[in-house]
């Protein structure tokens, strides 16, 4: 029997061994395994972190967005009643041009019928005439005719006769040409006045020397921003202005103010734009 002991002692201990390695090994995969766990959490917990915090700047961005285009609406309308008190305004001066026109019109007719009047109060005064000259000087009346008329070619009729020609043309073609005129210039200004008003918004700049950088290194600035706002940006000789063009109000208001932000940023760059 105690030729076997040790042989007992062995196996006993190659059991408990086995069974203490196996518990040994289990506790370090449960460890493994709960720090995996950890691991795969935090992961989960960053992509929600960041996942919401997509949602938050889309929400802020969204918000952002329909504040500009509520305020692009509303000056659009201010511009749009603007636009509409000015055309009034620009109708009532026509209509007293034309109301203007008229009177003189009037006043010119009645200027012609006061000549008419007065040619023919001459009419009759020479037939008078005629008959006192031949009356008085025993004149035959083709005598007496022509020795009035002679007196009058002398004296007055030529020079009112020239002169009533003279007003009856220059008045009509005055009158005429004046009408046109005033329609013309009427047309055009509402025309030309309505339609920038309507397609541009103007831009102050703090100093003429930005100008050449909105433009930028071979105008390299000024194509990115119209390429990306779908505007036209027109710099002339205006002193420190810039003339945004575009029949999209959100986008010339966009432009404005994206300007605004790369001003006072101080880099403005295709990158920044």
């Amino acid at each position: 029997m105690n030729q076997f002991t040790p042989l007992i002692v062995g196996i006993i201990s190659l059991a408990l061994g086995s069974i203490l390695g196996y518990y040994t090994r289990s506790t370090i995969a449960k460890k493994r395994a709960g720090t995996i766990e950890q691991i795969l959490q935090k992961k989960i917990q960053k992509a929600k972190d960041e996942a919401e915090k997509i949602l938050s700047d889309a929400k802020k961005s969204a918000q952002e967005i329909l504040v500009v285009s509520k305020k692009a609406t509303e000056e659009r309308h201010d511009e749009l009643l603007k636009t509409e008190r000015l055309l009034l305004k620009r109708e009532n001066i026509l209509d007293q041009k034309i109301s203007d026109f008229e009177i003189e019109k009037r006043e010119f007719q009645e200027k012609v019928q006061k000549v008419k009047a007065i040619k023919e109060s001459l009419e009759e005064f020479r037939a008078q005439a005629l008959e006192n000259l031949e009356r008085i000087s025993r004149f035959s009346k083709e005598e007496a005719k022509k020795e009035l008329l002679d007196n009058l070619e002398k004296d007055y009729q030529k020079e009112i006769l020239e002169r009533m020609k003279k007003l009856e043309s220059e008045g009509s073609e005055k009158f005429e040409k004046r009408a046109k005129e005033i329609l013309a210039q009427a047309i055009q200004k509402c025309a030309i006045s309505q339609a920038q008003e309507i397609t541009t918004t103007t831009f102050a700049l703090p100093s003429e020397e930005i100008k050449g950088r909105i433009i930028g290194k071979e105008g390299r600035n000024i194509r990115t921003l119209e390429r990306l706002t779908g505007v036209e940006i027109v710099v002339d000789e205006t002193p420190e202005t810039v003339i945004i063009s575009g029949f999209d109000p959100i986008r010339r208001q966009i432009a404005k103010l994206a300007l605004e932000k790369l001003i006072k940023d101080g880099r403005i760059q295709p990158v920044r734009i």
